[in-house]
């Protein structure tokens, strides 16, 4: 280095300074890269339904919109209701009307033996009266201390009366039947008013 001439030193660290590359320095961090793919299909939904109303009606209400999101049970859309309550209505009135004529209150549960009734008991009792009263007129008119008559009199009533304890108990089980189809008619009432609201079937 001591033979080495200064002028070719000088001229050398001239060159490297010239080759000098510029830097940046950054911190290093990761990042999410998105990737994006072009594909052309169609989407279908984990869970499709058709949504209509089982009552025939206008839609009074639409409570959403394409696009919203709706939670299962909740309203649609509502469809004029005053018609199917008005029946509802109808025949909760009938139904009560059956029950009333039968004997039974508001709060009393249903009859189950046709024997209980009201108006059953009160022909049970005619009936009893009768036979009693048929049975001394037998014996009497047997020992000849009454006239044929009388007995012929009393038999007819009894019999009478034995009919209309049997006409009694048919009415009541005519009465627990109409009183079935009443509730049943009640029933297909209280369904129809509450298919005037139209609920989603699930979250979506």
């Amino acid at each position: 280095s001591a033979c080495s001439n200064g002028k070719a030193n000088k001229t050398k660290a001239a060159g490297l300074e010239e080759k000098a590359l510029p830097v940046r320095v950054v911190t290093v961090e990761a990042r999410q890269v998105r990737r994006t793919v072009e594909s052309v299909g169609s989407l279908f939904a984990y869970d499709e339904v058709v949504v209509s109303s089982e009552v025939d009606g206008r839609a009074d209400k639409v409570l959403v919109d394409v696009g919203d999101h709706v939670t299962k049970g909740q309203t649609l859309v509502e469809i004029l209701p005053i018609e199917f309550k008005l029946a509802a209505e109808q025949q909760a009135a009938m139904l009560e009307e059956a029950r009333a004529k039968l004997g039974l209150a508001e709060g009393d549960g249903e009859l189950k033996d046709p024997t209980q009734a009201a108006a059953v008991k009160k022909a049970a009792a005619d009936l009893a009266n009768a036979r009693q009263k048929f049975q001394r007129t037998k014996e009497l008119t047997e020992q000849g201390l009454l006239p044929k008559q009388t007995y012929d009199e009393d038999e007819a009533n009894y019999k009478a009366l034995k009919a209309s304890y049997d006409l009694a108990v048919q009415d009541v089980r005519n009465l627990q039947a109409a009183i079935k189809e009443q509730r049943a008619m009640k029933d297909l009432a209280d369904k129809k008013l509450r298919d005037t609201k139209i609920l989603a079937p699930f979250d979506g």
